[in-house]
């Protein structure tokens, strides 16, 4: 699908066997990505914001929201592919924080609600850490 504007391009996901559209920012125009999301599930794809490529092997966990300032354990956790993308089952409807680190990357933390009846198809952009020297492993 070609982009309505210099400034979006589609995300189409199919949710329950219906195609849904969702507006990504630039510069990530080229960008396109096609799923079936199942219900309480979370799709998406994982793209650095310098050059709008896919990150493979980045970390994305689920995390419950409802945990009062204890440690925050993962309920769910993955790893994207080789073309930046991911898929994540929640055990339960509700609110979530979906946490995705690579390094090298600003880690990247989203809040999410899932619920019976739709899941969830995202884009995330991870911006370079200029903080770190990726060469020799310091800041």
């Amino acid at each position: 699908m070609a982009p309505t504007s210099a400034l979006a391009a589609a995300l189409t996901v199919t949710i329950l066997g219906c195609r849904a559209t969702t507006r990504v920012p630039a510069p990530l125009d080229a960008v396109s990505f096609t799923e079936t999301v199942r219900a309480g599930e979370v799709v998406g794809l994982v793209l650095d914001q310098t050059t709008s490529r896919p990150i493979q092997w980045a970390m994305v966990s689920l995390m419950p929201n409802d945990s009062a300032g204890g440690s925050r354990v993962s309920v769910a956790a993955a790893i994207t592919d080789t073309r930046g993308t991911f898929r994540l089952q929640a055990p339960r409807q509700g609110g979530y924080s979906l946490l995705v680190r690579y390094i090298c990357y600003r880690q990247k933390q989203t809040a999410v609600w899932l619920d019976s009846l739709a899941g969830l198809a995202m884009v995330i952009v991870l911006t370079p850490d200029r903080t770190f020297d990726c060469a020799s492993g310091s800041r």
